[in-house]
């Protein structure tokens, strides 16, 4: 109809994979990280020198990069669905409470 447009269910349904699929990548590298962090921080314990913490520097631009893919594409939902509610409230309004024929 013309007051609202069908539900992108393709749409929505990409954006989910693609988040999810950042998630796993995301969680794949921190665990990575986090297993050379604490090798090499077990290693500078040994050898008596103060240790760094966070992962190493050459992986901060990708965990960085999934994060941001991740939270940006979350907005695009939150920012869809919030449009698509706003258009029903001002039907609502606009019509009593009655929905125009389909």
């Amino acid at each position: 109809s013309d007051w609202l447009p069908s539900y992108n269910e393709d749409g929505v349904r990409a954006t989910l994979q693609e988040i999810n699929s950042h998630t796993e990548e995301l969680t794949v590298l921190v665990r990575a990280a986090n297993r050379v962090s604490n090798d090499a921080r077990q290693q500078q314990q040994q050898q008596g020198s103060v240790p760094s913490g966070g992962p190493a520097i050459e992986n901060r631009p990708s965990l960085i990069l999934h994060d941001a893919s991740i939270r940006r594409n979350k907005r695009c939902l939150l920012a869809y669905h919030a449009h698509r509610i706003d258009k029903l409230r001002v039907l609502r309004w606009e019509t009593s409470g009655t929905l125009p024929p389909a």
